[in-house]
């Protein structure tokens, strides 16, 4: 995908996520998510709705279901306690795993899903996911 929103405009939509979610950003993580969240910024697939509380990521490739529905974006909120208990049950090393299944949680989609999802996208839900820690 090609850049549709300039650099300048780019960071002032992820100072407005930061500060919508009251992020406080630090460290090398943090440094590896705000460069993907940019880029997926400039690519106009990354939105904040304030109205909702949600932010809306556009698949890269869109993933289709069984009953031919397609899902073309995501929609992320902020987790709960009750969605970060359920990751107590995954050990440290299963990173991977809890990620998933916090996806899953916070855009009420199936872990089946979330499981379809090409890398490109998979990195950048890392990164929604970062904002919330």
């Amino acid at each position: 995908m090609k850049q549709v929103i300039e650099d300048e405009a780019a960071t002032i939509e992820l100072d407005r996520i930061i500060e919508f979610y009251e992020v406080d950003p630090e460290g090398k993580d943090w440094e590896d998510s705000k460069k993907r969240l940019l880029s997926a910024i400039m690519k106009g697939r990354i939105t904040l709705d304030e109205e909702s509380g949600v932010v809306i990521m556009e698949l890269v490739s869109p993933i289709k279901l069984q009953n031919d529905d397609i899902v073309k974006s995501l929609e992320f909120r902020e987790p709960t306690a009750g969605d970060l208990k359920v990751l107590d049950k995954y050990k440290e090393s299963e990173s991977m795993a809890k990620t998933i299944h916090l996806a899953s949680k916070i855009t009420s989609k199936s872990i089946a899903i979330i499981e379809k999802m090409i890398g490109r996208d998979l990195s950048t839900m890392g990164a929604i996911t970062s904002l919330f820690f």
